[in-house]
């Protein structure tokens, strides 16, 4: 079922992509007649046929089959490429048509469990959020705390470095006086 509605989006947009696809069908394959004609005829004119007598007729014919050589391919390749362009644009319509079939499925979906939901799941959502926002509030005012705390140990750990050096100078200085006494 899906084949038949994408055959005529690919026949729709052929003819939009530069004419039927039809058309340019039949323009590949006389393009292709006529360069295998053109083929056959500059070959025969260029050996010897001698035993059937036409070198002297299809001698002449060399240069103009050359021209319809090229002039058939071109004709093939210009056919070759609107049908590759109309079957392109015709796959990039059924697609588009496609994702928005699939956007409008999505939505209609998205509304009938919003529906679903009601009213508690918009006044649960609502209750998060003011959650969320009372823990982000107190992670700050902890975050504070601690800090003030670091803060404070901080100042105690460097008094008491003070005091451990001032009691370590102290001591070997006292220990230092002690030694000059006693050695005087």
């Amino acid at each position: 079922m899906a084949k038949k509605p994408a055959a005529k989006a690919i026949d729709q947009s052929a003819s939009a992509a530069g004419g039927s696809s039809m058309m340019m069908t039949i323009l590949q394959v006389a393009g292709f007649g006529c360069f295998a004609i053109a083929l056959t005829v500059m070959v025969a004119g260029m050996h010897d046929l001698g035993f059937v007598d036409l070198t002297h007729s299809l001698h002449v014919m060399i240069v103009p089959m050359l021209v319809l050589i090229i002039l058939s391919v071109s004709l093939y390749s210009f056919a070759s490429g609107k049908n590759a362009a109309a079957r392109h644009a015709g796959h990039t319509a059924a697609l588009e048509k496609q994702k928005e079939e699939l956007e409008q499925k999505i939505a209609a979906t998205e509304a009938r469990m919003e529906t679903y939901l009601g009213p508690t799941h918009t006044a649960l959502i609502e209750e998060n959020e003011g959650l969320k926002a009372k823990l982000e509030e107190i992670r700050r005012q902890e975050e504070e705390k601690i800090n003030a705390e670091i803060a404070g140990l901080r100042a105690q750990n460097t008094e008491l470095q003070d005091k451990i050096t001032n009691w370590a100078v102290g001591t070997v200085e006292t220990a230092i006086s002690d030694e000059t006494r006693s050695a005087a």
